[in-house]
């Protein structure tokens, strides 16, 4: 029971004790009253039955008693009269039953009052001759008497009401800071920080809510500390400190997470010649401000997109991939930014006018890392001999017909309309259970002849043609009908990164499922760290639907961003999947696993679940259990089969 309750229980308690005292001192008032007047009644009328009924004793007439009785009796309101003739011991009797109109019988059988009675002897002369014992009625004492506990229970009930509605507002009013309290309690237990508390004006209340700010101004401090630790351990291992871009780690990392999660785009290699001659000739200082102004350029060349991963692998080399990208638009980028060598400003600090050139390989089908690689040295030599430093190429097929964008858009189309999808779901299991937390769906989509085309492709036809929104009402559609007969799965559906900048979807997936509200324990939603951070009020809107209905999300592919993991704060997923590049972190080399236990005890601070991806066997299974995961999922388990 809340303290407000129990405040008001003890007032309730506590008027109603005061309540039965008051109707008892009103009901023994009324009662006395009411029987003092009966007596002080039934003296005169006694009295004077007595003068009435003396000659008739004495003459032994028997009609006349009878008839005095039955005048006094029908003109009064008494119980019972009677008249003993002590000659012969006959009693002469007049009787009426206590029944009252408007008084219920349960009242009556009560016997709260005691009827009055008063006997007097009848004398004639020195001699008695009889005895007359009059009985009073209590039926119109019964009735004032129930009369007045009747108003008397009505008007202190209606003020008993009126006092607790009264003290129920000031008490709810008096106890709002220490609600207030209790909720940010909840807020920190879930490490959501928020805003300081208003100082009230009680004093015991008022030191408490100076302790809670306190203790959570502590607290962020703590969490903001850790954040940043995170990222500046990460800074350290993984960025370029000269230009802030990735260095070689971070470039072969996210190559190899490119390639195999979907391998379209561009690679693009961009190289300053002579830059260690300029070194020689002006300086570190020099050179380090010259790739400062380089990577300026570069990200407004490139408008700071989300979808380019910028690095600095060497000294000269500048490498890009640029995902979901159009071959001829890179290319007119590169050459823009050739212009920028152009200018004197740079052209002086170097003794080859040539500093620029530029490669760009587009992978739009599949191919291997080598292959990639290899004809991207091939097209940066082309780039060098061409006049305009800038050369891209695009990666031939082994085999099969080169599809063009179009081609695969028309095709996805008649895909997601006709359903020709297929699903298979994979288990994410807790280190501390044997039963699966969820399942999470995989979908594929059969398109006859386009085996050579990339997984990476077709999204980025998806996303580009704002596809995912179709392709994902499809799916979460037929999530909820097989959840309606499978109460014993957990599934998770991915929401696509085009889906989530849909507006209109998000409203209609919050619709989807306030109407299905009975499967918030069966469906679960995932959707990718890039959302979040590009996308945060679409994300912010779909989690406070999510949440107001009781139905978890997770975020998939987090930490792959050099951003800050602040957005957990107001996201707060009930799970994270940490990007699989950290996974490969402490399997390949155990010198980096410090980052993944950073990061794991970063988002623990936030009391949010963290699963291992792409774990692949018992051995590496054992290994992350190390490092703070509370789960895990790969092909440890495989996916198998799924008939939604």
């Amino acid at each position: 029971m809340t303290l407000f309750k129990e405040i008001v229980a003890v007032i309730i308690l506590t008027f109603c004790i005061n309540l039965m005292g008051v109707l008892w001192l009103q009901f023994d008032s009324t009662k006395e009253y009411l029987t003092n007047q009966l007596e002080s009644d039934l003296e005169n009328m006694s009295s004077s039955l007595t003068i009435a009924v003396a000659p008739h004793l004495e003459s032994g007439d028997n009609v006349m008693i009878d008839a005095t009785l039955n005048a006094y009796f029908d003109g009064g309101y008494y119980k019972k009269i009677s008249v003993t003739k002590f000659d012969t011991n006959e009693i002469i009797t007049k009787e009426m039953e206590v029944a009252v109109d408007g008084v219920p019988q349960w009242f009556l059988d009560l016997e709260i009052l005691s009827p009055p009675f008063i006997e007097n002897e009848v004398t004639s002369g020195w001699y008695q001759v009889g005895k007359i014992k009059v009985v009073g009625h209590p039926g119109f004492a019964y009735k004032q008497l129930w009369t007045s506990f009747v108003q008397t229970i009505i008007w202190l009930g209606g003020l008993g009401l009126f006092v607790i509605f009264v003290c129920s507002y000031a008490i709810n009013f008096v106890l709002r800071p220490l609600v207030r309290i209790q909720e940010k309690a909840k807020q920190i237990q879930s490490h959501y920080f928020g805003e300081p508390l208003p100082v009230p004006t009680t004093k015991e209340l008022r030191d408490v809510t100076v302790a809670v700010n306190q203790m959570t101004d502590k607290l962020k401090e703590q969490f903001e500390e850790k954040t940043k630790l995170h990222s500046k351990l990460e800074q350290a291992a993984y960025v370029e400190p000269v230009t802030g871009f990735g260095n070689r780690n971070y470039f072969n990392r996210r190559l190899d997470a490119w390639l195999k999660e979907s391998g379209n785009g561009i690679l693009v290699l961009i190289q300053i010649a002579s830059i260690e001659e300029m070194r020689k000739s002006h300086g570190w200082q020099k050179r380090d401000e010259l790739m400062v102004v380089i990577g300026h350029y570069i990200n407004t060349i490139f408008d700071n997109d989300e979808t380019v991963i910028k690095t600095r692998t060497s000294e000269r080399d500048f490498i890009l991939i640029v995902q979901e990208s159009d071959k001829r638009e890179v290319e007119l980028k590169l050459k823009q930014l050739a212009t920028y060598f152009s200018t004197v400003e740079i052209q002086e600090l170097f003794d080859n006018k040539n500093i620029y050139s530029a490669a760009g390989v587009k992978v739009s089908h599949k191919a291997d890392k080598e292959s990639i690689v290899a004809l991207l040295d091939q097209t940066l030599i082309a780039a060098k001999e061409s006049t305009s430093g800038v050369s891209v190429v695009e990666i031939e097929p082994n085999c099969g017909h080169i599809h063009t964008r179009t081609e695969i858009k028309e095709a996805l189309e008649l895909a997601i309309s006709e359903s020709h999808l297929s699903f298979r779901h994979q288990p994410v299991f807790l280190y501390n259970s044997i039963e699966p937390e969820h399942f999470e769906v995989f979908t594929q989509v059969h398109i006859e002849g386009f085996k050579n085309v990339t997984l990476g492709t077709f999204i980025s036809v998806m996303n580009e043609h704002k596809l995912g929104s179709d392709f994902d009402k499809n799916i979460i559609a037929k999530a909820f009908e097989y959840a309606k007969g499978n109460e014993s799965q957990v599934l998770a559906l991915n929401i696509t990164k085009s889906a989530m900048k849909n507006y209109q979807f998000i409203m209609w997936l919050c619709n989807k499922v306030k109407d299905n509200c009975e499967s918030k324990d069966r469906i679960v939603f995932e959707f990718n760290e890039d959302s979040v951070l590009n996308d945060m009020d679409n994300v912010n809107t779909l989690c406070e639907c999510l949440n107001e209905l009781n139905f978890k999300y997770g975020i998939d592919r987090v930490g792959r961003n050099f951003e800050s993991l602040s957005y957990l704060k107001s996201v707060h997923p009930d799970y994270v999947k940490v990007d699989h590049i950290y996974t490969e972190m402490v399997l390949k080399n155990d010198d980096d696993a410090y980052f993944v236990d950073s990061l794991c005890t970063t988002i623990h601070n936030l009391d949010i679940k963290v699963i291992a991806t792409h774990v692949e066997n018992e051995m590496q299974l054992e290994k992350l259990k190390k490092y703070n995961f509370d789960g895990y999922q790969g092909f440890v388990i495989p996916a198998k089969a799924l008939a939604l």
